[in-house]
C-alpha cells in the first residue's frame, strides 16, 4: 500500500479528475460504514465552496497495481485549530474510507504521515461512524499511543412500516393534526425538485436560524453565506432528503437531512413555524415522515448524537458512535485528557442544575442588556419621565374608518427573515433579547407587521386581537361590547429610518391590510411618551382618549389577547 499527502489546490485537482471519482465511488460503494459525508457529492461541494477558509488535506493510498485503497479526505482551518473532517461541522461522521481488510494498516499508516507533515498539530474526527474498525486503536504503538477515543450514545429509528403507523397514529399527533387542519389544509410533501427546493429554502433557512438565535444565539445562515448554496449542491447531487409539513402552502415545518443512499437518512435541520408552535407541527413532521421512509424501503433513520429529549421519543434502539483525537504528544494528549474529564464534569453539573451550555450563554448576554437598562434609566431621571412605565398614551381608531387608496409599501406578515434583520444600534432591546421577544409572542399568536429592505428591518408593529374585556377599562367603550378588539403596540423604527412619512404609509398599509383581512373594528394603539408617534398615528385617523392605566415598559398586552384573523 503506497501513502500520497496532497495539500491545497493540488489536493482537489486530484480529487476532481474523472478517473480518480470513479475509483472513489467504488471504494466507497465496498465500505460498510461509509456515510454520505464521504460521497465524493459531499466532499467536492464543500471543498469548493470553503476554499477561501479550509485547507484541503487528503492521504490517498493505493495498491502496487495502481487501485485505490484507502482515502481520508481532511480540512486545516487557515486560521489555525486541529485538522478535522472535510466538511467539518456540516459533516455529521468523519471517516476514512478503505476495505474492512486494510482499514487498520491505512489509517495507522495516515495518521503516521499526517504527524510527519504537520508536527504537533491536534487531528480531531467527530463521530466515527458505528462498524468503523477501531481494533488498531487497541493495540498502543505507533501513532496509536497519541490517540483518544470518547464515546457517545446515538438514538436511532430502525424503520418498520407497522411501528412507524403506530408512532403517526399516537393520539399527541392525531390531536395536532386536526388542530392544524382548523388552521388551514396541511399537507406533507417530499421535495425532490430542486426548483421547489430554492422555493422553501428561504423559509427554512429563516425558521432555523430564528430557533438557533433563540437557543444558541447563532444565525448559522446569515453567520455563514456558503451553507445555503452547500445545501443546494447536497440536493442537486441526491444527498439531500427533504420533506415539508405546509398549512395553506405555509412551510409549518420542514426537515432537511443527509441522505445515505440505501443507507439511512440522517437527522438534520429540524424546523418549524413559531406562529403554529402550540400545536407541535416539528414532532408531527418527524412522525409523518417515519411513515414516509418505510414506503421509500430505507432501513434507518439516524437521530444523531446529542442529548435532545425529542429524539427519545421517537428512538427504537441505541448505539455507539466515537469521537477521535490524534494529539501531537504524549504531553498535549495528557493535557487534552484532563480538560476533556473537566468539561465532561462541568456538563454533567450543568444538566443536574437543569441547565445547557446555551443558557451560560443567555446569563452572557444579558450583562449588556442590563447596562443598555441601567443607561435608560439614568436618561428617563435626567428627564424626568418615571423609569419602567408608559405614560398612558391610548389612541383609538373607530371601526369603519376607511384608509386612504394611495399606493402604500407591502408589508410582511410574521416574516422571521425580518426579525432576523434587527439592528440593537439605538434600539431598546439587544439583538438576541429582541429575537426571544419575537419568538415568544409568535408562539402566544402575537402577529409581527413588518418592513425590511437591504437587509435591515425598517419598521416593524405587533398585533394582538382579544375579547373586549381583557382590554383595559377606558378602552371597553370604544369597543362597543364587542369581541375581537385590536391592540397595536411597540412600533419599532430604524434610527436610521427617518422618512416621518414612510412611517405614516407604513401604519396606513398596516389598516389597509387589517381591513383586507376583515377586521374593521376600532383599533387601539398605546404611543406612550413619543409625541412624534402619537402624530404618526393621528395622521392615520386616531384620536386621543382618556388616561388608560400604565403598563411597564416590556409588558406584553392585556392577557385575553389572541392571533389576528388569518
Amino acid at each position: 500500500m503506497n501513502l500520497i499527502l496532497l495539500t491545497g489546490s493540488e489536493a482537489q485537482d486530484a480529487l476532481a479528475s474523472d478517473e480518480f471519482q470513479e475509483h472513489w465511488r467504488a471504494l466507497y460503494e465496498r465500505c460498510p460504514w461509509a456515510s454520505a459525508c464521504q460521497h465524493p457529492g459531499f466532499v467536492l461541494p464543500w471543498y469548493r465552496l470553503y476554499h477561501d477558509a479550509f485547507l484541503a488535506v487528503v492521504v490517498i493510498a493505493r495498491y502496487p497495481e495502481g487501485g485505490l485503497a484507502g482515502l481520508l479526505t481532511l480540512a486545516r482551518p487557515r486560521a489555525g485549530g486541529a485538522i478535522t473532517a472535510a466538511g467539518e461541522r456540516q459533516a455529521e461522521y468523519h471517516a476514512w474510507l478503505a476495505s474492512p481488510a486494510d482499514a487498520d494498516g491505512f489509517i495507522l499508516a495516515a495518521l503516521t504521515v499526517l504527524r510527519r507533515a504537520f508536527g504537533g498539530v491536534e487531528l480531531r474526527l467527530r463521530y466515527l461512524p458505528p462498524g468503523i474498525p477501531l481494533g488498531w486503536s487497541v493495540a498502543g504503538g505507533g501513532a496509536a499511543r497519541h490517540c483518544v477515543l470518547h464515546a457517545s450514545r446515538r438514538p436511532l429509528v430502525h424503520v418498520d412500516a407497522s411501528a412507524m403507523a403506530r408512532q403517526r397514529s399516537k393520539k399527541n399527533h392525531r390531536q395536532n393534526f386536526n388542530r392544524l387542519g382548523r388552521m388551514g389544509r396541511p399537507a406533507f410533501e417530499k421535495i425532490d425538485s430542486h426548483a421547489r427546493f430554492a422555493e422553501v429554502a428561504d423559509d427554512i433557512r429563516s425558521q432555523y436560524d430564528f430557533r438557533q438565535a433563540v437557543l444558541h444565539h447563532q444565525t448559522p445562515f446569515r453567520d455563514d453565506p456558503r451553507k445555503l448554496p452547500f445545501l443546494f449542491a447536497l440536493h442537486e447531487r441526491g444527498l439531500l432528503h427533504v420533506t415539508v409539513l405546509t398549512i395553506d402552502g405555509e412551510v409549518a415545518a420542514s426537515h432537511v437531512g443527509l441522505l445515505s443512499p440505501g443507507r439511512a437518512v440522517h437527522l438534520g435541520l429540524n424546523t418549524h413555524s413559531p406562529v403554529y408552535a402550540a400545536h407541535s407541527p416539528g414532532h408531527l413532521l418527524l412522525a409523518m415522515l417515519g411513515v414516509r421512509l418505510a414506503e421509500e424501503g430505507m432501513p434507518l433513520f439516524d437521530l444523531t448524537p446529542g442529548g435532545d429529549e425529542y429524539k427519545e421519543h421517537f428512538a427504537t434502539g441505541h448505539d455507539l458512535v466515537f469521537e477521535l483525537v490524534a494529539y501531537g504528544s504524549g504531553t498535549r494528549r495528557l493535557a487534552g485528557q484532563v480538560r476533556s474529564a473537566a468539561l465532561h464534569c462541568a456538563k454533567a453539573g450543568l444538566r443536574a442544575a437543569g441547565l445547557r451550555r446555551a443558557d451560560l450563554s443567555a446569563i452572557r448576554a444579558a450583562f449588556p442588556e442590563m447596562l443598555r437598562r441601567w443607561r435608560a434609566c439614568v436618561v428617563d431621571c435626567v428627564r424626568g419621565r418615571p423609569h419602567g412605565r408608559l405614560a398612558a398614551g391610548w389612541l383609538v381608531r373607530q371601526a369603519g374608518a376607511a384608509p386612504g387608496d394611495t399606493l402604500r409599501p407591502a408589508l410582511a406578515r410574521n416574516r422571521l427573515a425580518d426579525a432576523l434583520c434587527f439592528d440593537e444600534a439605538g434600539a431598546p432591546l439587544g439583538y438576541w433579547q429582541f429575537q426571544r421577544q419575537a419568538i415568544s409572542r409568535m408562539e402566544h399568536s402575537r402577529q409581527l407587521y413588518s418592513l425590511a429592505k437591504d437587509g435591515k428591518l425598517l419598521v416593524c408593529c405587533w398585533l394582538a386581537i382579544g375579547a373586549a374585556g381583557a382590554l383595559p377599562p377606558e378602552l371597553r367603550p370604544v369597543t362597543d361590547g364587542r369581541e375581537g378588539a385590536i391592540l397595536l403596540f411597540d412600533l419599532y423604527r430604524h434610527p436610521e429610518f427617518a422618512d416621518r412619512a414612510c412611517v405614516v404609509d407604513f401604519i396606513a398599509s398596516l389598516l389597509h391590510e387589517l381591513r383586507r383581512r376583515g377586521m374593521d373594528g376600532p383599533i387601539a394603539v398605546d404611543c406612550g411618551w413619543n409625541p412624534e408617534l402619537r402624530q404618526m398615528f393621528e395622521a392615520n385617523g386616531f384620536a386621543a382618549i382618556d388616561r388608560a392605566p400604565l403598563r411597564r415598559d416590556g409588558e406584553s398586552p392585556p392577557v385575553g389577547l389572541r392571533e389576528a384573523g388569518s
